[in-house]
């Protein structure tokens, strides 16, 4: 019975995610906090599991620091005193990585390829019906303008068009791990949504799964100069986001991971603290560091309009918890890799987390990893990975 309801439970919030990421602009306000809700359940069943004795991977200790650390400069920088305001902000940081620790501590290889098997019949259909109604609206613009931004991009009833292409991101990597599946055609499909949502993280996403695909999974072994030829290719996929977005002096992405640095060194070693920089709260609360930099005066970045203030990531991690944070965050991210990632032997399996975890990597340089996509990249990396050690075990 425990088994069912954890593969259920992860079924769910899998599915509520997906369907209030992109349904987000005509459902109850309510429900935009739905991720925030069902993550502070899990919370509490992985509390309850860690007292029961349930083995924890020990690394995870690395990015659980962040919070004492970050809490410790709200206390001495003062820059965000409200405490509550600090903790909420602590845990919507932490909430992606409370759900990898949840599934790789509670879930066992059997109950992930149950999920993985819902999750794979959900991503196909939203992979086909995002696909029809892009196409759809392409052709007949006026009939389906509900699903079309003020530039006539693809953004469905999400709001975003990076929105559309991280759901389809997200779908195809389950879809491709598994190669009894049609994945041409599911890459295919998903080359038309990101195309109509006209996604620079999108259209990277592709060129980068198909670098992986050649010279990863078909080699079977990767060797370190084919980044010769796959580095240069994403560089070149991304250049228009890489000159307007972070070679810019000007635009809001650079100054946001400038003045981070300038925040982690002026607020030694520890960072000035939660709900202070770079994160939805601290834009919500307009940080005194926002009014410092000069922010206020900036389209998008001002007190009345703060929606380019949280495409940041890195940031909020640079200029919160400091360079002590930063460097624990960095170890913590590399043993990520090398301990669930890379010891995948299924080689499928480990070129679709691999992919996912580099798009999600890539993605923290403009945009909030914290929402409803970093949550979903880190239920589905670590259900990738047990799947994959269940599929070892079978050939064994």
């Amino acid at each position: 019975m425990r088994g069912k309801f954890n593969s259920y439970l992860m079924i769910f919030g899998i599915e509520l995610m997906l369907f209030v990421s992109l349904f987000n602009t005509i459902l109850p306000p309510l429900l935009v906090y739905a991720d925030d809700i069902f993550c502070a359940f899990i919370v509490a069943l992985l509390v309850v599991n860690v007292i029961r004795g349930k083995k924890v991977f020990k690394f995870y200790i690395f990015i659980v620091l962040l919070i004492p650390i970050g809490l410790m400069g709200n206390l001495i920088f003062d820059i965000q005193p409200n405490f509550t305001l600090a903790l909420t902000d602590a845990f919507m940081f932490l909430k992606p990585y409370i759900l990898l620790m949840y599934i790789t501590t509670t879930i066992s290889p059997a109950q992930a390829k149950h999920i993985y098997r819902v999750t794979s019949k959900v991503s196909k259909a939203a992979i086909i019906l995002l696909s029809a109604f892009s196409a759809l609206s392409f052709f007949f613009k006026s009939i389906f303008s509900r699903m079309l931004n003020g530039n006539l991009e693809f953004v469905f009833y999400s709001g975003f068009t990076g929105t559309v292409s991280m759901t389809v991101i997200l779908c195809m990597a389950v879809i491709v791990s598994d190669p009894q599946n049609n994945r041409l055609l599911y890459y295919i499909l998903s080359s038309i949504v990101i195309i109509c949502a006209k996604s620079g993280l999108g259209m990277l996403a592709i060129a980068l799964y198909a670098a992986v695909y050649l010279f990863f999974e078909k080699k079977k072994r990767f060797h370190w100069y084919y980044l010769l030829i796959i580095v240069p290719i994403c560089l070149w996929v991304g250049r228009n986001e890489i000159s307007g977005y972070l070679l810019n002096t000007n635009a809001p992405r650079y100054l946001l991971l400038y003045y981070s640095f300038v925040t982690a060194w002026s607020c030694l070693p520890i960072g000035s603290g939660f709900a202070s920089y770079g994160s939805s709260l601290a834009a919500s609360q307009y940080s005194k560091l926002y009014y410092n930099y000069g922010f206020s005066k900036r389209w998008g970045m001002s007190v009345g309009n703060t929606s380019f203030l949280m495409d940041s990531y890195y940031p909020q991690i640079i200029g919160q918890t400091g360079l002590l944070g930063s460097a624990l965050y960095s170890i913590f991210i590399y043993k990520l890799f090398f301990k669930i990632i890379w010891p995948t032997k299924n080689i499928s399996v480990k070129s679709a987390s691999i992919f996912l975890f580099a798009v999600w990597a890539a993605s923290g340089l403009g945009f909030g990893c914290g929402s409803y996509w970093g949550s979903l990249v880190y239920i589905i990396i670590p259900i990738l990975y047990l799947v994959g050690k269940s599929k070892e075990e079978a050939q064994c």
